[in-house]
């Protein structure tokens, strides 16, 4: 029985008239009205209490199984990113690359076709998703099917800038220093360089142009082919060029002749040439490094091979043939005709130079 005066430091439960209940901490002073409270409520309020724990045990349990399932979702979403959504991204990317890559150039370039091709493969993995995700009718979550799609760009964008960093690192957003090292800052390679430029500004005095643009151009210890020659791959090259980075396989400066052919393929960047045919002309460029990569750096005086098209213009000829072509150009910018008047040539030191004048053929192609 408490007084309706006194003041009590205990912890007591007060029944409202609505039912609810309020807890009041040890130790708090409080003085007021109060009544006998009967066995009866005691009771009640004691299985109230302990519903009210039973309610709760089963509240924690069931974030627990959803804490479990949303780890199992995630698992599942980084799988399909894994195995089925990744592969088909980069391949539409590199379409969506050379498709557009005379309108948007450089790491930008990437990344907005990065963004296109994700929304693309995301309309065409949607019902996979929504299987993973527990919603294959509408939702009224909108807002939660927001959110998850924003996570799952989110980790692509991650994912893909990872990938990117390792075969073409100028091209990704991270740093370009975690994957590759920069080999124009080498004497050696400075010297070789200048010398690749003297050889192209040659050309650019004799037909009256600026061949190539080498205020952006750079070479790096990175990319595919030090991965490649590093796993063994026989698919493995010396060189490979992304917009305008040459990728060198080993942690020192190229040739002059490397520099010379790849710089070329900087230009096919530079002019257009190497996207004149879209993601098509990519394709078609892989194939051929697959199934028959020797013959693609070949070339006869009878232009592209055909008694039809004897003297084929530059452009006809394929990426490597023209980068083929201008190392010879460069071989007799230094004197050196590397037997090419001679009928009954065996020289297997370098690619045939079946042309008499390669300088009259790419002028052909310039001007």
């Amino acid at each position: 029985m408490f007084s309706n005066d006194t003041q009590h430091e205990l912890q007591l439960r007060r029944i409202s008239s609505g039912g609810d209940t309020v807890d009041m901490e040890r130790g708090t002073s409080f003085s007021g009205s109060f009544r006998e409270v009967s066995q009866s409520e005691f009771d009640e309020l004691r299985e109230t209490e302990d519903t009210f724990d039973e309610e709760e045990q089963q509240r924690q349990q069931r974030l627990q199984k959803e804490k479990k399932l949303n780890f199992c979702k995630v698992l599942l979403l980084l799988f399909i990113q894994g195995a089925m959504f990744i592969p088909l991204q980069t391949g539409l990317l590199i379409t969506l690359r050379f498709s557009f890559g005379n309108y948007i150039r450089g790491w930008w370039g990437w990344f907005m076709m990065q963004i296109l091709s994700f929304f693309i493969c995301l309309i065409l993995f949607m019902p996979i998703i929504a299987l993973v995700s527990g919603k294959l009718s509408l939702s009224s979550r909108r807002d939660g099917q927001a959110m998850d799609t924003l996570k799952f760009y989110l980790i692509n964008l991650v994912v893909m800038n990872f990938l990117l960093s390792f075969a073409a690192p100028s091209e990704s957003m991270f740093p370009t220093a975690m994957t590759s090292t920069k080999l124009t800052e080498l004497p050696a390679c400075q010297e070789s360089l200048q010398e690749a430029k003297m050889f192209f500004r040659s050309m650019d005095e004799r037909y009256h142009g600026d061949l190539i643009d080498f205020d952006v151009v750079n070479v790096v210890y990175g990319g595919l082919p030090k991965w490649l020659k590093w796993l063994g791959s026989d698919y493995s090259a010396t060189a490979m060029v992304v917009d305008n980075t040459v990728h060198y396989y080993k942690n020192e400066c190229p040739s002059t002749v490397t520099l010379v052919h790849e710089l070329w393929h900087v230009w096919q960047v530079q002019d257009g040439e190497m996207f004149e045919e879209g993601g098509v002309g990519f394709w078609k460029w892989l194939l051929q490094q697959m199934n028959e990569r020797s013959g693609m750096y070949t070339y006869e005086i009878k232009g592209d091979g055909t008694q039809n098209n004897p003297w084929s213009r530059f452009r006809q000829f394929n990426w490597e043939q023209q980068a083929t072509i201008v190392e010879d150009a460069y071989w007799r910018w230094k004197g050196t005709a590397w037997g090419c008047d001679d009928d009954d040539r065996t020289d297997t030191l370098t690619y045939p130079c079946e042309l008499q004048d390669p300088y009259r053929i790419i002028h052909q192609a310039l001007y």
